[in-house]
């Protein structure tokens, strides 16, 4: 498996861990010194989206890759996902097409999202 085959798989493995809010792949998938811009402009790290995957008024009903790109740099991948997403929060429900960039990094054994964004897509 090349290297842009290992992040495809594991930006598939994020996107089921999301789904499923599985706070254990999750756990090993982000690193800790995580940096990310989220949708309301907020920068949180690993903690802030483990307990939002905890919290009960929160579920991500689905999330459809439209368009993904990945760029291999020397122990670095830039990913940008196109995604049609939808969410609950508490009994508020959102659609919507999110950009996503993550940049994951090769650690000794293991790729973790170090930094990213998202934001919503105008239609």
């Amino acid at each position: 498996m090349n290297t842009e085959e290992m992040i495809a798989a594991c930006e598939e493995r994020l996107r089921l861990a999301q789904l499923k809010s599985d706070i254990d792949e999750l756990s090993i998938l982000i690193d800790e010194k995580l940096i990310f811009l989220a949708l309301d402009g907020s920068v949180v790290g690993k903690a802030d989206d483990l307990n939002l995957h905890r919290s009960p008024d929160f579920r991500i009903a689905k999330m459809e890759v439209i368009d993904r790109r990945i760029n291999i740099f020397d122990g670095t991948a830039v990913v940008n996902t196109l995604m049609d997403a939808s969410a609950h929060f508490g009994d508020k429900k959102q659609n919507e097409k999110i950009r996503y960039i993550r940049v994951w990094h090769k650690f000794s054994s293991d790729w973790r999202i170090i930094s990213g964004s998202m934001r919503a897509e105008s239609a």
